[in-house]
């Protein structure tokens, strides 16, 4: 039997047999841990969110135009937990959730335009769509 210190609590363990030259964790708990922020891409370990080297804060623009935000917690997020940046500050601004019926309008029709004064909400897409034929 040799002793080994785990790589995450540094606890010292023993360790017999074949598995001596590879121990490197007292628990599952402990892999676990040493896990985190980590994903597996066919042999190889590769890092992911804010431990990866192109992290950008969590901020991404997608081909549609707008803006989205990473929020793990929030109940409307969609792709990846993102949720889109011009709800978000919809949400702040009225100091509540939106309704996923709810739309959020950008006045000047630039989707990443995320100011407050450019956003219009409405209460469901039909209101909405009104809107842009009275407007034509």
């Amino acid at each position: 039997m040799e002793q080994v210190i785990c790589q995450v609590c540094w606890k010292e363990f023993k360790v017999e047999g074949w598995r001596k030259d590879k121990a490197k964790y007292c628990s599952y708990k402990c892999y676990w841990e040493s896990m985190k922020g980590k994903r597996f891409v066919g042999d190889r370990i590769e890092l992911k969110g804010k431990d990866h080297p192109g992290w950008k804060g969590g901020r991404i623009s997608r081909k549609n135009g707008y803006i989205y935000i990473k929020c793990h917690s929030h109940p409307s997020k969609v792709y990846r937990n993102y949720v889109a940046e011009h709800r978000l500050v919809m949400e702040k601004h009225i100091g509540r959730y939106l309704d996923p019926k709810e739309v959020v309008h950008h006045e000047n029709e630039i989707r990443d335009d995320n100011r407050i004064e450019n956003l219009k909400l409405f209460k469901n897409n039909r209101e909405h769509m009104r809107y842009h034929h009275a407007k034509a």
